[in-house]
């Protein structure tokens, strides 16, 4: 009887082998982590939504800092599951190399002490239902929250109250007709939008470059347009 069997038969059921048990923890993390993620913009929402019910939004902000703790701490638990396992790269892989169009990346430690400054020169008035193109009332609301930003640092406008919507937003996480309209303005270079909170509604997004504090102002966003929230 020949039992010689091919050796590169013999080498796929093994890595198939691992591949479900890596597989099946992976799923295990999936199904914990999605529904944490879906509480999570439900209180999001919820505070949003509170205005000036403070009981509603103390209770929100409360549930909402709990259920980013489990996310948190399920976090960690994978990334040391991670770095447990090693990384699994297959024989003869080669990786495309991704070459950054900037030549140098932004740092917000280098500006987060200074106090912004706007530059409106990049506004994009053309894109459809986030173009720059508030009315008086908006323009007004918009001026006023800038100038109340002017007498903070950059760090505590991002980090004094997270509850504020001031953050750092990837580009992957924005809807197609943003990032769409991102190449079209030769912007798809950046990594990363800024979003701002004008009001429970309106959002103001632009971009940092290099070590600069001014914030190019792009979008004004009285709809949520630009977010995808199924992200």
């Amino acid at each position: 009887m020949d039992d010689r069997l091919p050796l590169c038969l013999e080498k796929l059921l093994v890595q198939h082998k691992t591949l479900e048990g890596e597989l099946g923890n992976i799923q295990g993390f999936v199904n914990n982590y999605r529904p944490m993620r879906d509480n999570y913009h439900v209180y999001c929402d919820l505070i949003d939504e509170s205005g000036e019910d403070r009981h509603q939004y103390d209770e929100a902000f409360s549930e909402r800092t709990i259920v980013f703790g489990n996310i948190q701490a399920l976090a960690i638990s994978y990334k040391v599951t991670q770095k447990e396992l090693g990384p699994k790269i297959p024989e003869n892989f080669s990786p495309k190399e991704k070459v950054p169009k900037k030549a140098e990346s932004f740092k917000f430690g280098e500006i987060e002490s200074r106090k912004p400054a706007w530059c409106f020169h990049r506004i994009d008035a053309e894109a459809n239902d986030f173009g720059f193109n508030p009315d008086g009332k908006q323009f007004d609301k918009m001026i006023g929250r800038l100038k109340s930003f002017e007498t903070r640092t950059w760090k505590e406008i991002f980090y004094e109250r997270r509850d504020d919507s001031n953050h750092f937003t990837q580009i992957d996480n924005l809807t197609k007709s943003a990032q769409a309209r991102l190449k079209k303005l030769n912007l798809d270079d950046q990594d990363q939008l800024i979003q701002l909170r004008i009001d429970k509604s309106t959002r103001l997004w632009g971009f940092f470059t290099n070590k600069n504090p001014q914030l190019y102002l792009l979008w004004h966003d009285p709809s949520h347009k630009v977010f995808n929230s199924k992200a």
